[in-house]
């Protein structure tokens, strides 16, 4: 187990890279306290350096550096390989990387290839020979023998990359259910990634911010670790059972299209369970988990186990005891544990069952109890080992490596994976009743109903059935997703675990390695074989959830062999954390202190309600779950962006522009934007289905300007109730991959003047009660003036802080983008309205002010709802125009009293939008169709 760093350089300028990759290595040296070693390319040469203290020893491999890396500051390459190692098989330096294999191939790899002495066997036979033990070359043989393929023979865990001189190729790879981490940046000409974020932004080079797109999905749905997107701007996560090669003065810009060399198709079937059948599935199932043990059992150096006490850690600790005495191993196996005996905290305690299964099997057991006093120290540690923000403590999990350690364990066999297989979780007997026939679902309910904790799945679960057989499932389906539920209960138990296990049980596998490597330790995970991923996968759905028992298999397979109060326990625990004890306790104030003075949240106005949050009566883990998301995330921002003050002073923003067939005047807009003296941070174009030379000026105008991103439009509904601008926008703001303070609605045919959006940065920085300023632009900020021959009285610019979107819940797909953000910003105390120099075109005779029945209705509560307002602006139109003026306006604008006092025509507003906010925005209209100014607001 390792940690590796790399370092290519796409721009055709070779420079120095030394101290840069030492910074990178020194940042992740937990991963690998024993051994450090670094590789610097070029197409002609290659040269490899040490740490600072040199090795002696009777015999050295010719990979193994002379020199210490200060050797090579002012060595100039387009390529760069670090390492950290810790040293588990082959504890000699021949186990040292970067390794070399006929001085062709040269890798950095962290993790470990079990079946390595199988595979080396093989590759023996077929010519290949070797200088060490490790299983290290015996990849580098495979890959010189089998190329890409060589991935499907491996059993393990695994990230590295492979430099083929000759090719002068960079092949990455990851395992097949991603345990090993591998990030990388690849921007500006640089690729960069490592075991690690944090080593990636050791480098100076390196341009991130906090990526708001990953944080508001993260706010809204919690912990995603499978996704390649990141907290950070340009930092992705690489795909998980995938590789990726190509040519290092060739490299492309931006993601890499790695290729998946690994899947597991789903078992439908919905066939009647058989006893028979269920014992066959037992037997196969105990030779797997054997067989995965004793591979994840080789090992040079002491092998523990994290120890919880369920029937999964258990099954582990069975067999290796079993061949531990089939191999006449005397010493104890040491278990660690995280236990909770204090009064408050019992909930989460599991010693009882340890403490069984230590007296069976002669353990030599270790525990450890938290205390509340240590979690804001040990918060620290966690958000920074774990890198992206989190919804949890994590505390089982950092203790219990921090115990391994101090014990001089570097190796543990874990029990993660098996619930996401075997149907472990609670939830999955949702899905389980849901798609019994209805004949069985009355037995079916009494016997799950019965199970400590599972009434609530059950209800729902008979619930859902019903709707089923009443033909009601897609309606059911829709009206769930508009809730936000992003689980589908009518799926079989089987499909829920295939998408469980390749989504959730990664954000898991990212807890286990970053917390154990955080401590220097490997976590190895035997349910995780891939011969046990396909086997459970292949099995169908009646054998995993049957007559009231999750994982019903597998504790048919331990029956007999474990004891019954582990293997037929139904009140399952899952490392719990008394999180709620400690939070509405002792540790209220530093919670809400954190989260309060957090000027990150603040930015985005979050977390001011806190306390009364938390003086709520607990319920369930959700509410816990999204105040701990605000914790996480004041500390992630506090930990990697300490020097990146989220003030007024400092408001940055983006555009985002729907265009079609703009040829005219895009290319006016785009000079516009150029400039101005404030440019965005970012400008999205999303371009929908063009026919003119549009494209083409986006295209030719974002290869010279790397902020400007051109994306095509998607497919979307015709039926819906936004307009298709707006789904257009929404669109493109969900591609917004950088920080910012407003973002700005754009449309293609309009420009202004260098300092306009500089003025409107000012404005939001003079009011910061300012949520929304919203209007519309033309070519010379008079619209009654405009030359309509330019095509552009149409154009619009509307801008909105980044704070007021995030409290009222983003962009609602539903309605207009105008209605929504200022009856939503009213309703949620923000102050709305326009910019003043924005609307010159608003002022009518002499030095009025715009009127404030146009400037209502026309700032988002009309949107086309109330019919009359067209009619005022034409009354007014024709009035200007007639000798003498005919005062029509003021009669319309009476109508238009009239009709929204005592007449309801307008058009329904969406479900969002409630009576109260409906009322608040009639008696708003009200008052400035009379002149009456607002009542002060008050947060």
């Amino acid at each position: 187990m390792c940690g590796i760093v790399g370092i290519i350089q796409t721009n055709q300028q070779a420079r120095p890279l030394a101290e840069n990759i030492r910074r990178m290595t020194d940042v992740i040296a937990h991963r690998g306290p024993d051994d450090e070693g670094f590789l610097f390319a070029d197409p002609q040469t290659v040269a490899v350096y040490g740490g600072e203290s040199p090795v002696v020893a009777d015999a050295l491999p010719d990979y193994y550096p002379a020199e210490p890396i200060t050797a090579a500051y002012a060595l100039r390459s387009s390529l760069a390989f670090g390492f950290r190692r810790l040293a588990i098989i082959d504890l000699s330096p021949f186990g040292h990387q970067p390794m070399s294999y006929r001085n062709r191939y040269w890798i950095v790899f962290n993790g470990e290839i079990y079946n390595y002495l199988e595979i080396r066997e093989e590759l023996a036979a077929a010519g290949y020979a070797f200088q060490s033990q490790s299983d290290t070359e015996v990849i580098l043989a495979a890959y010189a023998h089998w190329g890409a393929d060589c991935l499907n023979r491996f059993n393990g865990m695994w990230a590295f990359a492979i430099y083929d001189r000759d090719r002068h190729e960079l092949f990455l790879s990851r395992d097949r259910m991603g345990i090993k981490p591998l990030y990388y940046y690849n921007y500006n000409g640089l690729l960069i990634f490592g075991s690690e974020i944090k080593s990636i932004l050791a480098h100076p080079d390196v341009e991130t911010r906090p990526n708001t797109t990953y944080i508001d999905r993260f706010l809204r749905e919690g912990v995603n670790e499978f996704q390649e997107e990141t907290a950070f701007t340009h930092i992705y996560r690489f795909s998980r059972a995938s590789w990726w090669r190509g040519n290092i003065a060739q490299i492309p810009a931006g993601r890499l299209a790695a290729t998946t060399f690994w899947t597991v198709p789903v078992n439908p079937s919905t066939e009647p369970f058989d006893p028979q059948k269920a014992d066959q599935y037992a037997q196969q199932y105990r030779a797997l988990l054997r067989d995965a043990v004793r591979l994840r059992l080789r090992s040079d150096v002491p092998v523990g186990t994290a120890f919880s006490g369920g029937l999964d850690s258990s099954s582990i600790v069975h067999y290796i005891d079993e061949l531990h005495r089939e191999n006449q191993v005397t010493q104890k196996l040491k278990v660690f544990s995280t236990v909770y005996p204090s009064e408050g905290a019992k909930d989460c305690d599991e010693s009882e069952f340890i403490n069984l299964m230590a007296e069976r099997y002669h353990l030599e057991a270790y525990g450890v109890e938290p205390q509340a006093a240590q979690v804001p120290e040990q918060m620290q540690k966690m958000v920074r080992a774990m890198e992206n923000p989190q919804e949890s403590t994590l505390m089982s999990y950092m203790f219990t490596y921090g115990l391994v350690r101090q014990n001089g364990v570097t190796v543990t066999l874990d029990g993660q994976g098996a619930d996401e297989l075997q149907a472990g979780y609670k939830f999955y007997i949702t899905n389980h009743l849901a798609n019994v026939p209805a004949s069985a679902l009355r037995q079916e309910y009494a016997l799950f109903a019965s199970m400590p904790g599972s009434r609530s799945f059950a209800r729902l679960g008979a619930a859902f059935n019903i709707l089923r057989q009443m033909g009601l499932a897609t309606i059911t389906r829709q009206a769930l997703n508009r809730l936000g539920k992003l689980s589908d209960p009518f799926v079989t138990v089987n499909e829920r675990l295939h998408r469980d296990y390749f989504n959730h049980m990664v954000t898991l596998l990212h807890y286990g390695d970053h917390s154990s490597m955080a401590c220097s330790v490997e976590a190895r995970y035997p349910f995780l074989d891939y011969r046990l991923a396909e086997f459970w996968h292949g099995m169908p759905g009646v054998y995993k959830v049957h007559e009231g028992w999750t994982k019903y298999v597998a504790r048919l397979a331990m029956n007999g062999l474990l004891p019954d109060q582990i293997t037929w326990r139904k009140d399952k625990m899952g490392w719990e954390i008394p999180q709620d004890y400690w939070f509405r306790g002792e540790l209220k104030a530093w919670f809400c202190t954190t989260i309060e003075n957090s000027a990150f949240l603040q930015s985005m106005g979050l977390g001011r309600d806190i306390r009364r949050q938390l003086d709520q009566p607990y319920t369930d883990h959700k509410r816990m779950k999204m105040m701990l998301r605000l914790l996480n995330l004041a500390l992630w921002h506090h930990t990697f962006f300490p020097k990146q003050p989220m003030q007024t002073g400092d408001l940055t923003y983006v555009i985002v522009t729907p265009v079609r067939n703009e040829g005219e005047h895009i290319e006016a807009t785009l000079q516009s934007v150029i400039a101005q003296t404030n440019k965005p941070r970012l400008w999205v174009i999303v371009d929908d289905q063009s026919t003119d030379r549009t494209p083409a000026l986006l295209h030719q105008y974002a290869g010279r300007y790397p902020w400007i991103k051109v994306v095509s439009g998607p497919d979307l509904k015709r039926n819906d109730y936004s307009s298709r601008v707006v789904q257009l926008f929404n669109y493109g703001l969900s591609l917004v991959d950088v920080a910012y303070d407003v973002v700005v609605k754009l449309d293609g045919d309009v420009y202004f003047k260098p300092d306009f959006f500089a003025g409107i940065l000012a404005e939001f920085r003079q009011n910061p009660r300012l949520g929304i300023a919203s209007g519309h632009l033309t070519l010379n900020g008079v619209r009654e003036k405009a030359d309509t021959s330019a095509g552009n009285t149409r154009g619009a610019t509307k801008c909105y802080r980044k704070a007021c979107l995030a409290d009222i819940g983003g962009v609602y797909p539903y309605t207009s983008w105008d209605t929504v953000d200022n009856a939503g910003a009213r309703a949620k105390g923000w102050e709305t309205r326009m910019l003043p120099y924005e609307f010159e075109h608003l002022k009518p005779e002499g030095s009025r002010a715009g009127s404030p029945l146009y400037n209502h209705y026309r700032t988002g509560l009309s949107n086309g709802r109330i019919p009359y307002v067209g009619a005022y602006f034409m009354a007014k139109a024709l009035s200007k125009a007639l000798e003498p003026p005919f005062l029509l306006a003021p009669l319309v604008q009476l109508y238009g009293y009239i009709q929204t006092r005592f007449i309801r025509k307008e058009r329904p507003f969406p479900d969002f939008v409630t009576q109260q906010v409906r009322k608040e925005q009639k008696a708003y209209l009200l008052r400035r169709i009379k002149g009456k100014r607002l009542p002060p607001q008050t947060n």
